[in-house]
């Protein structure tokens, strides 16, 4: 099976991406952050951990961790944030290496904001980063009704987008009109063809 890493910067695109090369190389994608959220449900052991670090207030009547509060937390907090990879990671990505292994398509997208944190990279036979400037990320994310200094902090939260294309094979850039990204995804997805 051929594996395609894909990542990005918050806001980048990076699953409108995903959608697109799924459609064109006929590729299953691996959410990272869905299996993540599955992974944080109530009883799973990250979701244990989780709770543990960061005790009750992070937690809904119901006893669900409620992720705005979370949230809230690690994006204000470099070292809550590594607190909460480190107990979520581990689980992500024994569940995608099992998704791989029982997989029947021919291509695997991983699609994962922190791919190349998380060193999922050794999985992937291609590591594709989406790209997109840092007003374009910040315009995105306050449509989705974030203020200008939130979206900064989760912006600088992550890896720098720069050093994410230092190590990729291949660059999107998502910056511009749709019809762009479209042509680039299908490009890409006749280079993937080619590789199987």
């Amino acid at each position: 099976m051929l594996v395609i890493g894909l990542t990005s910067g918050i806001a980048c695109g990076k699953t409108t991406v995903a959608r697109m090369l799924s459609k064109y190389a006929h590729a299953a994608i691996l959410d990272a952050d869905k299996i993540a959220k599955g992974e944080m449900r109530i009883g799973k052991p990250a979701y244990k951990k989780i709770a543990r670090i960061f005790g009750a207030e992070i937690l809904n009547k119901n006893k669900a961790i409620n992720s705005q509060k979370l949230s809230a937390i690690v994006f204000k907090n470099k070292t809550a944030l590594k607190k909460l990879n480190s107990a979520v990671h581990p689980f992500v990505i024994a569940e995608i290496k099992k998704r791989i292994k029982n997989s029947k398509s021919e291509i695997a997208i991983i699609d994962a904001p922190l791919l190349l944190e998380a060193k999922l990279q050794d999985l992937c036979d291609l590591v594709v980063v989406v790209n997109a400037g840092r007003e374009t990320q910040i315009k995105r994310l306050m449509r989705k009704g974030f203020s200008r200094k939130e979206a900064l902090a989760r912006i600088s939260s992550q890896m720098p987008l720069n050093e994410k294309i230092k190590m990729a094979d291949c660059v999107i850039d998502n910056d511009g009109a749709l019809e762009r990204t479209k042509e680039q995804a299908k490009a890409l997805a006749a280079i993937i063809g080619g590789m199987k």
